[in-house]
């Protein structure tokens, strides 16, 4: 369909598009335009209305159009011209305004004279030395409470070892009773002993039970033989008074044990390893072991490392262990001898 010529009048500056007069019909009247549609929801208009009238343009009335008045609206700049737009700033933002509020007010509490700019330093050096200060104190503190942590737990260690070390000695000391002490120091003394190791010989030997027997038929404190014991009363010469049933008696069965072991001693020079081990094993049987470079390097002494295993080694190693110990407790001849030897 060819489309209706278009004129274009000028106004201000401005073109505006206007559509060409409508041609006359035949009857020398104008068409009227075509209705527009009208939504679906709402009825049709009756096909009798009239349509509205439009405004004729200046074409129509053959007149010209007036000018626009100047000042009104600015021209329309031409194109290649360097005019710059001007831009009305827009709404500020919230986080612009925050800022802003904050400037202001840091602004507002600034310093406006030396002495308010001094002032704050001061505050802000106190304000420091009070932060200084407050970590110094809670260093000194943990510090301190170190210090009474190592301090429990070291003085808890010292006494868990003392405790450690008395119940040690105390088991020692239960493990070394004393008994029948005047009649071993007794004897002892009279026979050229010593009253410790009397006690260790008792300790290993009945551990200070009077009534105790041997499965070969030893009896007493000191496990004495009843024909041993029979052969030292002869000797003490208690051949009438003597009888075997004396060996229960604890006074009788030290007495003749302390007399048997100076015998020993006389034998065997003085050796308490020696000594033990004739007293357990019978002086004839020592006799034959001195004769051995392999259990005697000189003919006189035995040495527990050289000894033959057996019962006698264990026996003259206990005894002689012993024999210290009894003298630490109770005795203390070791200790009175290096005495007087320092002071010597």
């Amino acid at each position: 369909m060819q489309q209706p010529p278009v004129t274009r009048v000028r106004r201000a500056d401005r073109y505006e598009r206007s559509p060409a007069p409508e041609p006359a019909t035949e009857a020398g009247t104008q068409s009227a335009p075509a209705p527009r549609p009208q939504p679906m929801s709402r009825p049709a208009a009756a096909s009798s209305a009239a349509p509205v009238p439009r405004r004729p343009a200046a074409a129509e009335t053959g007149t010209r159009a007036a000018p626009r008045p100047q000042g009104t609206a600015a021209p329309r700049p031409r194109s290649g011209s360097s005019v710059h737009r001007t831009v009305a700033p827009g709404p500020t933002a919230p986080e612009t305004i925050y800022r802003s509020a904050r400037a202001g007010s840091r602004m507002l509490q600034s310093p406006t004279t030396e002495e308010d700019a001094r002032r704050e330093r001061d505050e802000e050096r106190e304000r420091k030395t009070g932060r200084v200060m407050k970590t110094a104190a809670i260093a000194a503190a943990l510090l301190l409470l170190a210090c009474v942590a190592a301090s429990l737990l070291a003085t808890g260690w010292l006494r868990q070892q003392r405790e450690a070390r008395e119940a040690a000695q105390q088991r020692i000391v239960d493990a070394h009773p004393m008994y029948y002490r005047d009649l071993i120091e007794e004897y002892a003394q009279r026979y050229g002993l010593q009253p410790a190791y009397v006690s260790a010989i008792i300790l290993n030997e009945s551990s200070f039970d009077t009534h105790a027997e041997s499965d070969v038929g030893a009896r007493g404190l000191m496990q004495l033989m009843p024909d041993t014991a029979e052969w030292i009363a002869h000797k003490l010469g208690l051949d009438s008074t003597y009888d075997v049933e004396q060996l229960w008696e604890a006074e009788t069965n030290i007495r003749f044990g302390c007399w048997y072991l100076n015998y020993l001693a006389t034998q065997f020079g003085g050796d308490p390893v020696t000594v033990t081990s004739a007293y357990h094993a019978g002086q004839g049987e020592i006799a034959t072991w001195l004769t051995k470079k392999a259990y005697s390097s000189d003919g006189r002494t035995l040495d527990l490392a050289t000894m033959p295993e057996g019962p006698t080694k264990v026996y003259a190693g206990r005894v002689t262990r012993d024999y210290g110990i009894y003298d630490a407790l109770y005795f203390h001849t070791f200790n009175e001898d290096t005495a007087a030897a320092q002071e010597s």
